[in-house]
């Protein structure tokens, strides 16, 4: 019975699996995997073209707006750019337009500036005239003919030798100072009875002659020097290089004007020269050569010579010429005098 039904069972398995053997299709899901029950989808190839079209016009269309909104915020950044540009040019035309007023007017400023110092410099010298005319006036009763020695730059180790001669020939002269490492022998030009002068503190052209104040503040430091040497304080000055000297003009222009005005008004006695024994000329004369220039003014018959000579350091013939020097001019009936506030002044024609 039970080999029957075994027969039966496999013959019922070999019909299913036909014939040959082999198991016939079926579109069910093998039920080794009894979980699964759906079918399987089949996609038709059009609606997967479709599908790809409209994404594809999708991104296209993105891209186009994306693209304008993009072209579009350029061209207002350009339009704005365009728009700051053209606001600076007409700024820039406007401030170019400001500095050539301001050019021209400063031009105007410089030339009635010139021609304020112009007037001055002719009513300056027109009155450095007057009173040279009243000076004469007053010596016409005075015969005596009168010589100033003066020495510029010191002092140096040349000072001493210089008094020395001076106290052995009996006269006196004025020391026109400036600062140097000899400051000791300021006290010493005073304790012989010379009379002490300022020049200046620095001698710097470049310096004092910059401005009005830079010079006057050189003048109050070698002021302040002095007195604190020697005791003195000395109204009397000699500018560098004379009032007459060009080679401020190349610091400042009209700076002399200016400062021969400011030096009367304050009333300071300031000296020129007349006479002079080359000595500034770099050592390039005999010693025969600077008395000849020296006692030149003995020859002209001058009642008034200022004499100007140099104790600075490289001076070395200075002291050598000096005896003979103050031998003529003491043959030719000169006084010796030193320069004070209350010697007639003697200026050089301003020229700057």
């Amino acid at each position: 019975m039970k080999k029957g039904k075994s027969r039966e069972l496999k013959i019922k398995r070999f019909k299913e699996r036909g014939w040959g053997g082999k198991a016939k299709r079926t579109n069910k899901i093998p039920e080794k995997n009894p979980g699964f029950r759906g079918a399987v989808i089949k996609i038709k190839p059009t609606y997967i073209l479709a599908a790809v079209t409209i994404i594809i016009v999708g991104l296209s269309l993105g891209l186009f707006f994306y693209g304008s909104a993009l072209i579009s915020g350029v061209k207002q950044t350009n339009d704005q750019l365009s728009q700051e540009l053209s606001d600076a040019r007409s700024q820039l035309k406007t401030r170019n337009g400001e500095i050539k007023r301001l050019e021209r007017e400063l031009k105007s400023a410089e030339e009635e500036d010139e021609k304020q110092i112009d007037e001055l410099n002719g009513r300056i010298n027109e009155l450095s005239a007057q009173v040279e005319e009243l000076r004469q006036q007053l010596d016409l009763n005075d015969s005596t003919k009168k010589v100033y020695l003066t020495f510029d730059d010191g002092p140096s180790e040349n000072t001493p030798k210089i008094l020395d001669i001076l106290e052995a020939q009996d006269v006196k002269a004025t020391f026109f100072v400036v600062n140097t490492m000899h400051n000791k022998y300021m006290k010493k030009i005073v304790n012989s009875g010379n009379t002490i002068a300022l020049h200046s503190y620095s001698h710097d052209y470049s310096h004092i002659y910059s401005s009005e104040k830079a010079f006057w503040e050189d003048f109050d430091s070698i002021r302040a020097l002095v007195k604190e040497q020697t005791g003195v304080e000395t109204n009397v000055f000699r500018f560098p290089g004379g009032t007459a000297n060009q080679s401020s003009a190349a610091y400042s222009k009209g700076i002399m004007t200016k400062l021969a005005a400011t030096a009367n008004k304050k009333g300071y006695a300031y000296f020129d020269w007349n006479a002079l024994n080359g000595d500034a000329d770099g050592g390039t004369h005999t010693y025969a050569q600077m008395i000849e220039m020296a006692t030149e003014p003995i020859g002209r018959e001058l009642d008034r010579v200022v004499l100007l000579m140099h104790d600075s350091a490289p001076k070395t013939d200075t002291p050598k010429v000096l005896p003979a020097i103050i031998e003529a001019y003491k043959q030719n009936g000169y006084v010796f005098e030193t320069l004070s506030e209350d010697t007639p002044p003697l200026r050089q024609e301003v020229k700057n």
